[in-house]
């Protein structure tokens, strides 16, 4: 991924300079982009666990998810949480 560092243009003036002149300067930009900054947050509040499935079982639930218009994460979600549940 590319990070660009946008630059932006400061306006100084000073008490040297005729008061109707005014002088840029150009500093760095401190703020990093919504991605980067959504990024990070998921790295230190969420996890993610990877599984291997059969494709019939992956398509299957897939399509069930499409059909019943949720997510698949909020499936899995709500079977983790029932299995934590059932101590």
């Amino acid at each position: 991924m590319l990070t660009v560092a946008l630059v932006c243009a400061k306006i100084q003036t000073t008490a040297k300079q005729n008061p109707n002149e005014k002088r840029r300067t150009q500093t760095a930009r401190k703020t990093k982009t919504s991605t980067d900054v959504k990024r990070r947050y998921n790295e230190k509040v969420y996890k993610r666990i990877y599984l291997q499935l059969p494709n019939e079982l992956v398509d299957a639930f897939k399509n069930k998810c499409i059909k019943l218009n949720v997510s698949q994460a909020s499936v899995l979600k709500e079977a983790i949480e029932k299995f934590l549940g059932d101590d």
